[in-house]
C-alpha cells in the first residue's frame, strides 16, 4: 500500500518486495516530501545533501552577486591594479596630484629636466649620459656576434679597451674625470 501510495510499481518475488523500475523520488531544487522521505528513511538510503545557496551578499548597505564571493586572490590582485591604473590616468588627466600618479608625474619631471639640461647648457647630474651619447654616438656601439660566431663590430672601428669599459658600465661613461 505505502508504493502504491506513491505510484511505484513492484512485485513479490520469493518473499521479499522488488521495485520493477528506477524510480527518482527527489529532484534538485524541490521539495521533499513526507511519504517520499519516509520511504527513503525505510530503504536506508540517505544521500541527502542540504544546505543553503546564495544568491546576494549584503554588506554595509551594498548589494553584491555570490559572484563576488568565488574570486581568487590573483583575481581580487589583478582587479585593484587594474583600479590603481585607471586612478592615476584619471588624475593625470586632470591634473590632480594624488598617490596612484606621483610616480608617473615624477618620471616625466625627470624626463623634463634632462630635455632641459640638454637644450640648454645647463649640467645636471642625470643628463651626462644623454650629453654623451648626443655628443659622441659612435663611442658607444659595442661589438655584436656575427652568423659565423665571430665578433664583428657593428660599425666602424671601436677599441676593445673602450668596449671593455663600456660592458662593465652599461654603455654609459660615468666618470666625468676622464673628459
Amino acid at each position: 500500500a505505502f508504493f502504491q501510495a506513491l505510484n511505484i510499481a513492484t512485485k513479490i518475488n520469493r518473499g521479499a518486495i522488488e521495485i520493477v523500475a528506477r524510480v527518482q523520488m527527489c529532484f534538485e531544487g524541490e521539495k521533499v516530501t513526507a511519504s517520499a522521505a519516509g520511504l527513503l528513511s525505510k530503504l536506508k538510503m540517505t544521500p541527502f545533501a542540504f544546505g543553503i545557496t546564495v544568491k546576494y551578499v549584503y554588506e554595509d548597505g551594498s548589494c553584491y552577486d555570490a559572484k563576488a564571493l568565488d574570486l581568487s586572490m590573483d583575481e581580487v590582485e589583478m582587479k585593484f591594479m587594474r583600479s590603481v591604473s585607471q586612478a592615476s590616468c584619471l588624475s593625470l588627466g586632470l591634473g590632480y596630484p594624488s598617490m596612484a600618479s606621483i610616480p608617473h608625474l615624477l618620471s616625466n619631471a625627470v624626463r623634463k629636466l634632462i630635455a632641459f639640461s640638454i637644450e640648454t647648457d645647463f649640467d645636471v647630474e642625470l643628463a651626462a649620459p644623454f650629453k654623451a651619447f648626443l655628443a659622441d654616438p659612435s663611442a658607444f656601439i659595442v661589438a655584436t656576434a656575427g652568423p659565423d660566431g665571430g665578433g664583428k663590430e657593428a660599425a666602424g672601428k671601436t677599441d676593445t679597451k673602450k668596449e671593455e669599459e663600456d660592458e662593465d658600465d652599461g654603455g654609459f661613461d660615468f666618470d666625468d674625470d676622464d673628459d
